[in-house]
């Protein structure tokens, strides 16, 4: 049977997709379908469409031909993701999330929820990986963490490393994104100073993936810390590297961090409580190894981009017959709930364990 034909669609006005189209074309190319990336409504008979966005949206389902598969994903936390894009969605064959807080809101506001699928975030489990090379470390803690636009969101990390003299803080910020995040870098500094760390807290610029990996295998933790929509990219890239995440448990990273299990979940704006979290955590040799490697087992079981593209390619196979039967239509059919039954991350091996390097 030939496999179906597949549109991943975009537009330049809205946010950015949930996951990287490049990165999630190939690995559905590498199952055996046929992926174009386009900027634009022209579907070329696609069987599926795939529209990331309420405008990319609104333009493939006002031309898609009857028997076609419209599928729609948003990002969590942009605008679009409630009111203006609740008719679009619940006009397309599914609607592909990465949120089950997004999927509970739009489900909510009136979109059907059989037609609601969570998929994991993805992450690249070759390069984020909890063997390899390391830089090195100090005597002290390290914290790693990644610099946003705005910096406001390291408050509680700067406070939290300034309570503590046995913990250091390494933000990591995009090289390519050098001048766009100068000033937010210089601000942290700044804060850092004031806050009497600046001698423990480092702007630390990667070039490439590999360099980030790098960077993360060295921290005893990493730090989410940000409101809503958080930085789930950041926290399955730990995982990855085996380091235990302190997150707050906004949006995707809810359902990444597992509390107590592969990291911990802290409330937002909550300096008290991330000290007091990150002041168990280091102090607990065991529990710093149990997390990540908890963490590593999930990020690789469930956020691999061959995992992502083979669930999304099980959901275009459902909302494709459903399509062909009747597309938009009312009935409860369409893509289940992704499987979370692998939600509680096995226990860490004491071998791996004892096998990690220092």
């Amino acid at each position: 049977m030939t496999s179906p034909s597949i549109a991943l669609v975009v537009d330049p006005r809205d946010p950015p997709p949930p996951w990287r189209l490049d990165l999630l074309g190939g690995a559905l190319r590498a199952l055996g379908h046929p992926v174009v990336l386009q900027s634009g409504p022209s579907l070329d008979g696609a069987d599926v469409v795939h529209a990331f966005g309420r405008r990319a949206a609104e333009e493939v389902l006002s031309r898609a031909a009857p028997g076609t598969a419209v599928v729609v994903s948003l990002r969590e936390g942009s605008a679009d993701d409630l009111a203006s894009a609740v008719d679009a969605v619940r006009r397309a064959a599914a609607v592909l999330l990465r949120s089950s807080a997004l999927s509970d809101r739009l489900v909510r506001a009136g979109v059907p929820q059989a037609r609601a699928a969570v998929l994991p975030v993805g992450v690249d489990t070759e390069t984020f990986t909890r063997r390899g090379a390391m830089a090195n470390r100090t005597h002290r803690h390290r914290l790693v963490a990644e610099l946003a636009a705005d910096p406001a969101a390291l408050a509680c990390a700067v406070e939290a490393v300034a309570a503590d003299e046995s913990v250091e803080l390494v933000v990591l910020a995009r090289h390519d994104a050098m001048r766009a995040l100068a000033e937010p870098a210089e601000h942290l500094r700044t804060a850092a100073r004031a806050a009497g760390a600046g001698d423990r807290v480092v702007v630390a610029w990667p070039h490439d993936a590999r360099e980030k990996a790098w960077w993360i295998r060295s921290a005893h933790a990493a730090l989410a810390l940000d409101p809503a929509p958080g930085r789930p990219e950041f926290v399955a890239e730990a995982m990855a590297c085996g380091v235990a995440v302190v997150a707050t448990p906004v949006e995707a990273q809810r359902d990444l961090v597992v509390h107590g299990v592969t990291g911990l979940h802290v409330r937002e704006h909550d300096t008290a409580a991330v000290v007091h979290a990150l002041r168990d955590l280091v102090a607990d040799d065991f529990a710093v190894e149990a997390f990540g490697l908890a963490g590593s087992d999930r990020a690789l079981g469930r956020c691999s981009w061959e995992r992502v593209a083979v669930e999304t390619a099980s959901a275009y196979s459902r909302c494709l017959d459903s399509a062909r039967g009747g597309q938009g239509s009312d009935a409860d059919d369409g893509p289940e709930e992704a499987d979370e039954s692998d939600d509680e991350a096995p226990p860490a091996r004491a071998e791996e364990a004892v096998a990690r390097i220092a």
